[in-house]
């Protein structure tokens, strides 16, 4: 009789992907590159949103159907096309360096790297909170924070998003390494290919328009 052979579980990738980053990756594009990446892609547009909104010149001219619209639509939708342009440009700029990571294989990176920015949706949707309150809720509407208690949460709230922030750039580096099989620093500067390619035509148009006008 044969013994049966068991597939190794996998661990939660939205676990994993803190500690062990190129490890997961590779176990995603082997068993499922397409797996959750557009949801991710979405969920860390609704974070982006929310941390968009809360700020002055958002809270202080919108209103609530405004709000959802952009938090839970318009955002959304911005970052899963910002994903699709980013997965072809990095696969692209992998490529430039040897690389062999397909445009899937990139768009996982970029969806999975992106998993301490949805963990901070709770404490960005407290932070949209304490804005509109301050803004929508006081009469006149304040743009200062007196409380010291209310201070001292939106600098935590600040400062993790600094660290996720962090944390979301770190895994979509060795996400690159490990997909277009380079090292973490030929990937770092291919990560900043697109960048430059963006940038200098951009420069450059800007310098030709200046220099006529005598800027």
């Amino acid at each position: 009789m044969e013994t049966p052979v068991f597939e190794t579980p996998i661990s939660p990738p939205w676990i994993t992907i803190w500690t062990s980053p190129r490890k997961t990756i590779r176990q995603l594009v082997e068993r499922d590159p397409t797996y959750l990446v557009y949801r991710l892609a979405a969920l860390a547009g609704v974070s982006e949103g929310l941390s968009q909104a809360a700020r002055r010149n958002w809270v202080e001219g919108g209103s609530l159907p405004f709000f959802l619209v952009m938090i839970f639509l318009a955002a959304p939708l911005a970052s899963i096309i910002s994903q699709e342009i980013g997965a072809l440009l990095l696969s692209w700029a992998g490529r430039q360096f040897g690389g062999v990571g397909s445009t899937t294989e990139v768009r996982t990176v970029l969806a999975w790297a992106r998993v301490p920015e949805i963990a901070l949706i709770p404490l960005l949707g407290v932070k949209f909170l304490i804005y509109a309150y301050h803004f929508l809720a006081t009469a006149p509407p304040r743009s200062d924070f007196t409380h010291p208690l209310v201070i001292v949460i939106v600098f935590l709230i600040v400062f993790a998003e600094l660290i996720a922030a962090f944390c979301s750039f770190v895994i979509s580096i060795q996400g690159l390494a490990e997909v277009h099989e380079l090292s973490v620093w030929k990937a770092l500067v291919a990560s900043f290919l697109p960048v430059l390619i963006i940038l200098v035509p951009f420069m450059c148009l800007l310098f030709l328009i200046s220099d006529p006008l005598g800027f």
